[in-house]
């Protein structure tokens, strides 16, 4: 397949995919060329956190801002990415905003973005959901932000069968399982910060963004190599590279309007059926593929078409995934252990 441009190489290595994942495009350095005195990123030591806010940092300096501060907050489990969002000039605050006084380490900065979330409880302390996706929330109110950009998950959406059309911002929520009921208690936090504090939230309700360690459809690539049947449970799905979500959280950060509270869906133009994923990716690893059955009738599907009018339409495309991820797999790269669990139908992850 030809490569068009630089951001549509494939990455070599995993400091090669941080490069692509955090490569500000011109709309992301002029918004930080405008931003008012920093970003504050809470829950950045994350699957998404530390690309965006690279992302970030590279787009001040483009800009010629080197001084605009990017803070990024998190418990950093994992220590690797806090030393590399520090070399790169982002400011690291380890603190668990579970604690009380850990929240008195944190900047007064008018832009936040919310990364804080739960979603695997297996294990983890009774109440875990509902601790960190809604009680955590209302903890901004110390910080009195202009605008929030929060992120949240498509799967507070009701499932839609096969000729019915995908979710839009519209749609009315019907959460399922303790995960996208907490999230939805989240999303209502954030409504009464907007209402009560006059800060203006955006709320992105993201379905599946996918990179080469992890995601949709490092899934079903792993499953594949590991001669593992393919679930069909839920057999439609949507998908987005991260790059492109990163980019979409920071654009947003300029439409937060004070007091009021708006919802966006960011994912992928298409709907994808698991079936000809799984066909496509075994197809490019030269291995077979088993499913297993029965198909189910309905998925977790979301339109994100005004999005697209906003930002435009994601890339790299599906085309250039599917070869990325195929590759990456084929070649031994690193992966995580975080499997997405896009086929429970019960809510209970």
């Amino acid at each position: 397949m030809a490569e068009t441009c630089p951001r549509l190489t494939f990455p070599e290595n995993e400091a090669e995919l941080l490069e692509r994942l955090s490569r500000p495009e011109p709309p992301v350095v002029e918004l930080m060329g405008r931003l008012e005195q920093g970003l504050l990123v809470l829950g950045a030591g994350g699957k998404m956190g530390p690309s965006l806010c690279l992302m970030a940092r590279r787009a001040a300096l483009e800009t010629g801002r080197g001084d605009l501060p990017v803070v990024a907050v998190s418990r950093f489990s994992d220590p690797q990415a806090a030393d590399v969002l520090r070399q790169a000039g982002v400011q690291v605050i380890r603190a668990d905003l579970s604690r009380e006084a850990d929240w008195d380490k944190l900047p007064r900065l008018p832009q936040v973005i919310w990364m804080v979330g739960h979603k695997f409880s297996a294990g983890d302390p009774p109440g875990s959901y509902w601790v960190r996706n809604v009680c955590l929330t209302h903890g901004l109110q110390r910080l009195r932000p202009r605008r929030v950009v929060a992120l949240s998950s498509g799967n507070v959406y009701p499932f839609v069968g096969r000729e019915e059309p995908p979710a839009t911002e519209q749609t009315i929520p019907q959460p399922r399982g303790e995960y996208a009921i907490t999230v939805w208690g989240r999303e209502q936090v954030l409504r009464h910060l907007a209402a009560t504090c006059g800060c203006g939230v955006q709320l992105v309700r993201l379905n599946y963004a996918v990179e080469l360690r992890y995601g949709v459809l490092v899934d079903l690539g792993r499953m594949i190599l590991e001669d593992r049947p393919v679930p069909l449970s839920v057999p439609e799905l949507n998908l987005v590279w991260q790059g492109y979500a990163n980019a979409v959280l920071l654009r947003l950060l300029e439409r937060a309007d004070p007091e009021t509270c708006e919802v966006l869906n960011v994912t992928g133009p298409q709907r994808l059926q698991v079936r000809r994923l799984a066909e496509e990716l075994a197809g490019r690893l030269e291995r077979p593929v088993r499913f297993e059955e029965p198909e189910g009738d309905d998925s977790l599907l979301a339109d994100a078409s005004r999005c697209h009018r906003l930002f435009g339409l994601p890339e790299p495309d599906l085309p250039v995934l599917l070869d990325w991820t195929a590759r990456w797999l084929a070649e031994g790269n690193p992966t995580w252990n975080k499997p997405t669990k896009f086929w429970v139908r019960s809510g209970s992850f």
